[in-house]
């Protein structure tokens, strides 16, 4: 039954307010709890995303609404994750097992009391996986499908959280507080900025992935066409950069900060490349300031310890050691994989006496996600991801969508070398800023105005625009930093 404008009126920014709230409450419940490294914080973000998830499909059935063809995108992504997990899961034959599982024969038949029978070594940490997994994939989708006004919220709220994270962080490392907000205790890590994450590498990835979109929220917003950019929003820009590039330069995070600035010169590029009108001299020196303050300000306070960190070989950290002792496992391995979060107890079967830490995460989300899923199963996945992107794939990458193309690029650089998607506190921003991309509202948005334009060109049945010139002084929400 078709909806009257009263209902449009009284019920759709009731759904869209209980969206904003719980997905802003989870990311920032899940960046306070130490990053959400913690069973309690997972658990509790799993169970609100997946509320709110089915609540909001019981709304949209009850309005006679089915799934359409971009809904059915993003459910076979998921569907493909989830069968082949469950494939790990299955009990297997033992001759079966031998064949593709990923412990030695010799160490089974001389070991027959071993109780795995499945290609996940651990159960609990699959399980475990997959619900994270779908967590994440539900908030990216719910941010996606967000209308145009509510996903400004959103990103505002997200705007704010990071910087309260950068900003408290740099507060707490100066004074060299002994608690977190005053709740627990905090990480003795004091020469370094940390905020309320444990781990100094996870608070930079996290000020990585949101600070191309902040910046491109705070200038555009969720605007769609050319409007003046006021100083008011420059000078906002000014204060995010020095506040952000204090925290960020004293993580000492040496691929976080690297990532962060890959991030900014992605959506830097794109927004020029899509941009409608050159960018004025007033916008250069706003930007400019920006970048300048931001640069001096870090060169006092932190710039230097990161340098040095630079210098350092990368051997010191024992990355390179793991990815290089990772050859030993049997190509079986690498081929059917080692169980989604079974990682840890897998390098265990090639992880040299003289290694002594015990590693959790291998330090490189991509070769993990290999190992752990195989060479099929990341077939399988792509295979739904391929159809996925030509579905919900923007037109253009222009204002807010530049941004959050920023923050996907960082983050996908960050995790060449760390494991920040295995975290939930930054994992959580990374996938709500993949929705914020996708968004299904500013694209319908963008490609009706274009055409709309198309239409009043000569020669599609419109009459020609009448030429106009434009004031030098005049900023366009089109335009990017320079």
């Amino acid at each position: 039954m078709p909806r009257t404008p009263v209902q449009e009126t009284l019920t759709i920014p009731v759904l869209a307010w209980a969206q904003i709230a719980t997905l802003g409450a989870v990311a920032a419940m899940l960046m306070l709890m130490m990053g959400g490294v913690y069973p309690g914080p997972r658990a509790l973000a799993g169970a609100s995303v997946a509320t709110l998830f089915f609540g909001t499909w019981a709304w949209r059935i009850l309005q006679g609404e089915g799934p359409t063809a971009w809904d059915k995108a993003w459910f076979w992504v998921w569907a493909a994750v989830t069968a082949w997990i469950a494939l790990q899961l299955l009990p297997l034959p033992r001759g079966a097992f031998q064949f593709i599982g990923a412990y030695p024969p010799e160490l089974l038949e001389a070991y027959p009391e071993i109780p795995v029978s499945r290609l996940s070594p651990n159960i609990e940490a699959t399980i475990g996986y997959w619900g994270m997994f779908t967590t994440y994939w539900a908030a990216a989708y719910l941010t996606a499908q967000l209308p145009r006004q509510a996903l400004g919220i959103l990103v505002a709220v997200l705007v704010g959280l990071v910087f309260a994270e950068a900003l408290y962080g740099f507060v707490a490392h100066a004074h060299r507080l002994e608690t977190v907000l005053g709740l627990w205790p905090a990480n003795r890590n004091h020469h370094v900025v940390l905020g309320t994450f444990w781990n100094r590498n996870h608070l930079a990835g996290l000020i990585a992935v949101l600070w191309p979109l902040a910046i491109a929220y705070l200038l555009f917003g969720v605007r769609t066409h050319p409007v003046r950019v006021s100083e008011g929003r420059y000078l906002m820009v000014v204060i995010l950069c020095i506040v952000l590039a204090l925290a960020l330069f004293n993580t000492q995070s040496r691929l976080g900060t690297a990532a962060a600035l890959f991030g900014l010169l992605v959506f830097t590029l794109l927004a020029r490349a899509y941009r409608a009108a050159r960018v004025t001299r007033l916008e250069q020196f706003w930007l400019a300031l920006a970048a300048v303050i931001a640069i001096a300000m870090a060169v006092m306070f932190g710039l230097v310890p990161l340098l040095t960190r630079y210098l350092d070989t990368f051997e010191h950290s024992g990355r390179l050691d793991v990815l290089i002792i990772l050859g030993d496992l049997p190509i079986k391995t690498w081929l059917f994989g080692a169980g989604a979060g079974g990682f840890h107890d897998v390098f265990k079967l090639v992880q040299p006496p003289t290694l002594t830490p015990s590693y959790y995460y291998l330090h490189n989300d991509w070769v993990q996600f290999l190992l752990e899923f195989g060479v099929l199963g990341v077939v399988l996945v792509l295979a739904a991801l391929i159809p996925w992107w030509l579905q919900v794939r923007p037109s253009s990458y222009n204002r807010l969508r530049a941004g959050a193309a920023g923050g996907v690029a960082a983050i996908a650089l960050h995790s060449l070398g760390d494991f920040n998607l295995q975290i939930p506190g930054t994992a959580f921003a990374f996938w709500l800023t993949l929705g914020v991309l996708v968004n299904r509202d500013v694209e319908e948005r963008t490609v009706a105005r274009k055409r709309a334009i198309a239409s009043r060109q000569p020669g599609n049945g419109g009459a020609r625009p009448e030429r106009r010139k434009r004031s030098r002084s005049t900023a366009s929400a089109d335009s990017a930093p320079a």
